[in-house]
């Protein structure tokens, strides 16, 4: 229950967590059919674990301490989400989850969605600058950025995406903490890279911070989505560049090798 509650405890006010929070612990306990369960429910048992449920949002302050925890969470999810737009042939993206999505089992999962709240989100993040989606990344615009800047780069290169094939591309130093890859379909190219172990590297925010570096080589300039920082050829810090912005998605030229 304490891990459900970490999981899916909004970022803000929420007022109707604690009703849905209640579902969804009763709905576990009784489909685990070890206390209770739909067919014989245990009236006693139930009303003592909902109880407890109500207890546990009234006091879910207790979890702040496990910030950071969840800090690191946000960066791998937006990892996840730059590889679910540019590392599968056919990105799968549910409707009202362009931002943080932290709804419990069905029938939560299955709310109606706010499509104008979506719109909104969707304006925000293109205006916005990455050093405010790292800022306020809580309020999800800097994951729905990444998946827009993925969807972009999709439909301006569809060849590369329906012909290109995936290259692992060394990082000096990176000890499994980060990692990179290519995209690539002759001269077209596109470089991914992120922090797959952030807990021990996190800045201020959604920001990275990396007291070592990790070295990557680039034969090509290429141009980095969200940022739109110019990287010329040669070799450079991979950490510096995700303390700029904590994924990257760097677009070749379309006319020679960058990665």
């Amino acid at each position: 229950l304490v891990q459900k509650l970490f999981a899916s405890a909004p970022f803000g006010e929420a007022p109707d967590f604690a009703a849905r929070f209640r579902e969804a612990v009763l709905k576990t306990q009784r489909e685990a059919k070890q206390e209770t369960s739909w067919t014989a429910q245990n009236a006693p048992f139930e009303a003592a674990l909902l109880d407890a449920a109500d207890a546990m949002v009234a006091e879910r302050h207790l979890i702040d301490p496990l910030e950071d925890v969840t800090r690191a969470g946000a960066v791998i999810g937006l990892g996840q989400a730059a590889l679910k737009t540019v590392g599968r042939r056919t990105p799968d993206i549910y409707q009202g989850t362009l931002g943080w999505d932290l709804s419990m089992v069905d029938p939560d999962n299955r709310r109606p969605v706010d499509f104008a709240a979506e719109a909104q989100l969707v304006a925000h993040a293109r205006e916005a600058d990455p050093q405010s989606l790292i800022r306020n990344w809580t309020d999800g615009a800097i994951k729905a950025r990444v998946l827009l800047e993925g969807l972009a780069l999709r439909q301006q290169r569809p060849g590369l995406f329906r012909r290109g094939t995936v290259r692992e591309v060394p990082v000096e130093g990176g000890l499994g903490r980060v990692r990179a890859f290519c995209l690539e379909d002759g001269a077209d190219q596109l470089l991914v890279a992120l922090c797959v172990r952030p807990l021990a590297h996190l800045g201020t925010g959604a920001a990275l911070r990396f007291d070592d570096s990790f070295e990557i080589f680039l034969a090509q300039p290429i141009v980095a989505g969200v940022t739109g920082r110019r990287l010329a050829a040669g070799s450079h810090d991979l950490g510096a560049i995700l303390s700029g912005f904590p994924v990257l998605l760097a677009k070749s030229g379309g006319v020679a090798q960058v990665c």
